[in-house]
């Protein structure tokens, strides 16, 4: 029975091609709708992470090496030209490497050890619980390694082999977090070598990190740009993940809200394309047909229009957020499961609204549905 009411709803789809378009019109034009608004959404949620950033980030990050360099050494009066651009605040650059790093005893052992120069205020660091916008010639220990809470200050430790006083312990490096696990020191007057492993740091004011980070990399490296990467550090990143959930709750909300009210909607005008066959189905009874074959036939032909009107939905859907995306600059992003989601919607709900009135019209006299109006 299964596979002659599947057959008699694949021929009823093309006999009757203007009900199957009905059918499949509903579900196309729900799923449309509602992959239209959540691609949207979600691209715009992208969007707004990046814009976030820009506004909430006072600091920029160029990690290094930067491949692709005429000359990777940057002079005094480049350091200098990007101190002058409008919203910078201070300019430091680091080097990173591996050394030991052993007290009087010789127990502390290898460690990554930081070289500092430049505006230490830059970096955002905080020594033994204050902020410490300068760095002396001396040692910092990153409080969350296993020397710096060992270790005491004033305390003498050989960093590479140079002797050197321990003045602090690095407790909070919101810009370069590595710093709180390393050894920090500080260098002397040395400029920044971009070929050699490290960061160059550079403190903004609020809101100015775009338009600085756009002229940074033509000062670094001009007609070169894209060989150097500029990124916001995780300084924000609390706040904006407070921002961007919250955001996102949202999206999820509507998405189910409107995926509701699309099967609901959809169904409902199955439902009442099915009482306007009511006269057919009492003609199916008449001539023989079991109960369960003519409620099989008629959900199987509303499931398969809805499901063919559910991915074309998807794909008008998502083709109208691709135009837009590409029209206004903003990033695509496509939430698949909602879209899945989206395309059972049109199948179960053009089911369901089928089985119900085909359930009904089978349960009254043969006679009685053909003599309806």
């Amino acid at each position: 029975m299964i596979r002659d009411a599947l057959t008699h709803a694949v021929v009823n789809i093309w006999r009757a091609l203007g009900r199957s378009l009905a059918f499949a019109a509903a579900a196309l034009l729900a799923t449309g709708l509602l992959t239209f608004a959540v691609t949207d959404a979600r691209s715009s949620q992208a969007d707004v992470t990046g814009d976030f950033d820009a506004l909430a980030a006072t600091h920029l990050t160029v990690a290094t090496p930067v491949r692709g360099l005429a000359n990777p050494r940057l002079d005094a009066t480049q350091i200098e030209a990007i101190r002058e651009l409008r919203g910078v605040v201070g300019v430091a650059w680091l080097t990173v490497s591996e050394a030991d790093v052993l007290d009087g005893d010789g127990k502390v052992g290898g460690s990554k050890v930081w070289s500092v120069a430049g505006d230490a205020s830059a970096l955002a660091l905080e020594v033994d619980g204050r902020p410490a916008p300068t760095l002396t010639r001396a040692l910092y220990l990153g409080g969350a390694s296993d020397a710096g809470r060992a270790a005491t200050r004033f305390e003498r430790f050989v960093v590479g082999g140079t002797p050197l006083l321990l003045d602090g312990e690095v407790t909070r490096s919101p810009v370069l977090p590595d710093l709180t696990t390393s050894a920090v020191v500080v260098a002397d007057g040395s400029t920044p070598d971009l070929s050699e492993p490290g960061a160059l740091v550079v403190q903004v004011k609020p809101g100015w990190a775009g338009d600085v980070g756009r002229r940074l990399a033509t000062q670094i490296a001009p007609g070169n740009e894209r060989s150097v990467l500029v990124a916001y550090p995780p300084e924000p990143e609390d706040l904006r993940n407070s921002v961007t959930t919250t955001v996102g709750s949202l999206v999820w909300f509507a998405s189910l809200a409107l995926l509701v009210l699309g099967a609901l909607a959809v169904a409902v005008a199955t439902v009442f394309r099915v009482l306007s066959e009511r006269r057919l189905l009492g003609l199916y009874r008449a001539i023989g047909a079991s109960g369960g074959f003519v409620i099989l036939s008629i959900v199987a032909e509303a499931a398969l229009t809805g499901a063919v009107g559910g991915l074309a939905g998807a794909v008008v859907g998502v083709g109208a957020a691709a135009a837009k995306a590409l029209a206004t600059g903003t990033p695509l992003v496509v939430p698949w499961i909602l879209l899945v989601g989206a395309v059972l919607c049109g199948f179960v709900a053009n089911a369901l609204g089928a089985f119900v009135p085909a359930w009904r019209s089978v349960r009254e006299p043969p006679l009685s549905a053909i003599r309806s109006r």
